[in-house]
C-alpha cells in the first residue's frame, strides 16, 4: 500500500486496507502468487517455443535443391508448427482462466476478512474511494503545479464526510458499467460491494494500539518523499 493512498484515507479506511492486505498474507496469497507466476512463465515459454516465424523471415538453412518453392515450404512449416503448439497454447489459456478465477476469489476473501476487522461500512467506503483514484491523482497533480506539498493536499481529504446512499448507488452503477472481464485480477467493484453487504459485519472490538505509532512513523517519511512523489505526478500528467 502506497503512502499517498494511505495519507488520504480515513482511520476506518486505513484499518480496512491494512486488514485486506493482511488477509492476503493470512491466505498465503503472496506465496501462491509467486508459484503461479513461475508456472505461467514456464507455460508461456512452452507455448511460444513453436510459434511460427513471420512470413518474411529468412533462414540460412535453406536447401536450394528443394523441389517446392520457399513460400510453399514456409507455409507448410507454419501449419506443422501451429498443430504442434496448439496443445501448449490451450493449456496456457486454461491455466490463465483458472488463475484469474482463483485470484478474484482471493480478493473476495480478503474483502470479507477486512469487513470482519474494520466493519462493512469501512470496506464499502474504501472501495468507493479507490474507485475515484484518477480524480485524486488529479488533485495531487494540481497541487504540484501550484508548488504545494501534494501530501498536504491529500491529508485534507481525510476530513471528507462519509458517502451518502446516493453516492454509494452512483459508485455501484459506475462500476457496473465497466466490462466484466474473466481475466481481470480483481472482481468488479459492484460485485465486491454486494458480497460485503451480504455478509454484513461490525468492526472488531480489538484495540489497535499500534496504529498511532505507525502513523507517526509514516508521517516522518513524508518530507523526504515529497520530491519523488511530485516528480512521479509530473511524469504521469505531462
Amino acid at each position: 500500500m502506497g503512502l499517498p493512498l494511505r495519507t488520504l484515507l480515513t482511520d476506518d479506511e486505513r484499518v480496512a486496507l491494512l486488514a485486506h492486505e493482511m488477509g492476503h498474507l493470512r491466505g498465503r496469497d503472496t506465496t501462491t502468487g509467486h508459484l503461479v507466476w513461475m508456472a505461467h512463465g514456464l507455460l508461456r515459454r512452452l507455448a511460444t517455443l513453436l510459434v511460427p516465424l513471420p512470413r518474411d523471415a529468412y533462414s540460412d538453412f535453406v536447401d536450394h535443391r528443394a523441389v517446392m518453392s520457399q513460400a510453399t515450404l514456409n507455409a507448410l512449416g507454419a501449419v506443422i508448427l501451429h498443430v504442434l503448439s496448439a496443445p501448449a497454447l490451450l493449456l496456457l489459456l486454461l491455466f490463465e482462466r483458472l488463475t484469474a478465477v482463483d485470484g478474484q476469489r482471493r480478493e473476495y476473501l480478503a474483502d470479507l476478512r477486512a469487513a470482519e476487522v474494520a466493519g462493512t461500512p469501512a470496506v464499502l467506503r474504501l472501495l468507493i474511494t479507490t474507485e475515484n483514484l484518477p480524480g485524486l491523482h488529479t488533485l495531487a497533480s494540481a497541487a504540484v503545479r501550484r508548488r504545494e506539498d501534494p501530501f498536504a493536499v491529500l491529508d485534507t481529504l481525510r476530513e471528507r464526510p462519509a458517502p451518502t446512499p446516493s453516492q454509494v448507488a452512483t459508485a455501484r452503477q459506475r462500476a457496473r458499467e465497466q466490462d466484466l472481464r474473466w481475466d481481470a485480477s480483481h472482481p468488479r467493484d459492484d460485485l465486491r460491494m454486494s458480497l460485503v453487504e451480504a455478509r454484513a459485519a461490525e468492526r472488531s472490538t480489538e484495540r489497535w494500539g499500534a496504529l498511532p505509532g505507525a502513523e507517526r512513523e509514516l508521517a516522518g517519511l513524508r518530507p523526504e518523499l515529497v520530491r519523488q512523489f511530485s516528480d512521479d505526478l509530473t511524469d504521469i500528467y505531462c
